[in-house]
């Protein structure tokens, strides 16, 4: 959605979150995220890939992104959600 009107999609975040709904960066670290979008977008929360979340007990790599997301996320007054972490 944000990808296609930038603008709009700002103008569409700021209503909503007139009305208290939260808003979420959704698969962050992969795709079409972009840190510009962390400087632009008015969302509370940055929503971690499931791809990172889903080997990070095997892979370091893995762990080492999802630390630097989360810390990068606090430093910006973002909270983080990682996806499938029931799992």
């Amino acid at each position: 959605m944000v990808i296609g009107n930038l603008e709009n999609a700002i103008n569409v975040l700021n209503k909503l979150k007139r009305y208290s709904i939260d808003t979420a960066s959704d698969d962050f670290g992969t795709g079409y995220s972009s840190l510009i979008y962390l400087r632009r977008l008015p969302v509370e929360f940055i929503k971690i890939d499931k791809s990172f979340v889903a080997d990070a007990d095997v892979v370091s790599e893995s762990e080492t992104i999802i630390r630097a997301i989360s810390a990068m996320a606090k430093s910006l007054g973002f909270k983080t959600i990682a996806e499938r972490v029931e799992t």
